[in-house]
């Protein structure tokens, strides 16, 4: 069970900006920075993200869009994979001509991962799958104010939780603002085994708070933008006692800031330069028929540094270039876990283990991306990533009966470390859009293609020294990371 927190702590702990989902797919995304994870979802959630911003459209119209997202599939061996999917249809019809509107929208996420740990002896299955139903409201005044309200219901595992999203925007010469409220629910599930015994471990939570931004025009091109976020991550008290079943209890606290500058120019550039953290702390622990087996102490930091260049007037066929450092920290205080609901009966009557817990561990993200616009309806984008994550443990393992006193008082002690490794891919993307009078429709093509692992050293040597990627492509054994996504809209 020593891997318990890292499943938990590396897959599910980090949540992204409010807006975004905690589904697998979403939570990599957000951990590592890649852009084309990021930024290339089509379905329309504007809704419960942003409902304000739906009033940029006012025209009566009908939208649909899908995506089948293959992150990653195992290339040696099985056990490793993950994958997304994502359905939505939208109705948009305007009440008040250039005033106000209304939006109706469905949408179903369904996401998987499987990972193996410890040599396989540990497998974990996470099964995401959320549908939405929201109805939205907004009002206009010209370009003053925005202002938008969402109610909705979220469908997981045969329950329904309430949504609720309040924002405002306004603006004013050289300023604008808005304030964003919300209240969002969150369900699913992952599926531990470990040495032939299946354990589903569910999960409901909410997350809520206050969002806010203030932008400044310097001049007409340069904008300055800070924004923030303080927000609670909790599970209510009614889920920790039903009945057989194991139960992940969350109670976090969440902050965020971010500053941005855009569009300022120099020497026949467009600079776009941001640096923001995330902070996230508090307990996640694991219960059992009313009965608590785990409790983790966790705090995490997240440093996101973007920073893009144009070119101000250069052919078509020079890219803008972008690059991404995503680090995310995170520091178990204390961990604590008992086996007894992972064991057979046969043990339990005989004893079983407890392990105490603490360490730290990082996954560091560097990206650069390289985007050509050749035609104002097409977009290609290259991204080569490395990532490299690293951790240490302090771990005390405590026999319930033993012969030896020592070990049953005290425990085995010992250290365990992931000495750095680096992990080097390329992520080809192409988007093309196409008008037919009032239909237009938009795709999306991306496919990864790992470049070079580099090895985990031997014990007691020193881990190798970070180097550029090398080109090694080898025959896979399964074929995967491509993913497709479309979208289209229908004016009416």
């Amino acid at each position: 069970m020593k891997k318990v927190f890292v499943v938990l702590g590396i897959l599910f702990l980090f949540p992204g900006r409010s807006s975004a989902d905690f589904s697998s797919n979403a939570l990599i995304g957000y951990l590592t920075g890649i852009p084309t994870l990021s930024d290339s979802l089509f379905g329309n959630t504007a809704d419960y993200k942003h409902p304000a911003l739906l009033s940029r459209d006012i025209s009566p119209y009908i939208e649909f869009g899908g995506s089948s997202q293959e992150v990653l599939r195992s290339l040696k061996g099985q056990g490793k994979r993950v994958n997304h999917g994502l359905l939505s249809t939208g109705l948009n019809y305007p009440l008040v001509a250039d005033k106000a509107g209304m939006y109706i929208s469905y949408s179903d996420n369904r996401s998987s991962i499987t990972w193996p740990f410890s040599k396989k002896r540990i497998r974990v299955i996470d099964a995401y799958n959320s549908g939405s139903l929201c109805v939205s409201g907004y009002l206009l005044a010209q370009d003053r104010f925005r202002a938008g309200v969402t109610l909705g219901k979220r469908f997981s595992g045969g329950n329904s939780s309430s949504l609720k999203v309040f924002e405002f925007s306004g603006r004013l010469p050289r300023w604008s603002g808005s304030l964003r409220y919300f209240n969002i629910p969150y369900e699913w599930g992952i599926d531990l085994n470990y040495e032939n015994i299946t354990k589903p471990i569910s999960s409901q939570l909410r997350h809520s708070g206050l969002e806010g931004e203030l932008s400044y025009s310097l001049t007409k091109s340069i904008k300055i933008t800070i924004s923030g976020e303080k927000g609670d991550i909790d599970t209510s008290e009614q889920f920790r006692g039903v009945p057989n079943k194991h139960a992940q209890v969350w109670n976090f606290g969440n902050d965020r800031w971010r500053a941005k500058m855009q569009n300022a120019r120099f020497f026949g550039t467009i600079l776009d330069v941001s640096y923001g953290e995330d902070t996230l702390s508090g307990e996640l622990d694991l219960w059992y028929n009313g009965d608590q087996y785990m409790l983790g102490d966790l705090d995490g930091v997240t440093r996101r540094f973007e920073c893009g260049v144009q070119f101000d007037i250069v052919p078509r066929y020079i890219p803008y270039i972008r690059y991404d450092r995503v680090s995310t920290d995170l520091a178990i205080s204390r961990g604590i876990i008992d086996s007894l609901p992972f064991t057979p009966k046969q043990i339990e009557i005989i004893g079983d283990k407890t392990w105490t817990f603490s360490g730290t561990g990082r996954i560091i993200s560097n990206s650069g991306t390289f985007l050509w616009k050749p035609a104002p309806q097409s977009r290609l984008a290259v991204s080569f990533v490395r990532m490299h994550p690293d951790y240490r443990l302090r771990i005390i393992t405590r026999s319930h009966l033993v012969i030896d006193p020592w070990e049953m008082l005290f425990g085995k002690r010992r250290i365990e470390t992931d000495r750095t490794r680096y992990y080097d891919f390329a992520l080809l993307s192409y988007r093309k859009s196409v008008t037919f009078g009032l239909f237009s429709i938009e795709f999306s093509l991306s496919q990864l293609i790992p470049i070079q692992h580099s090895k985990k050293p031997k014990p007691g040597l020193k881990p190798a020294p970070p180097s550029r990627p090398k080109l090694r492509f080898e025959k896979p054994n399964y074929l995967g990371g491509f993913s497709f996504e479309v979208k289209g809209k229908l004016f009416i």
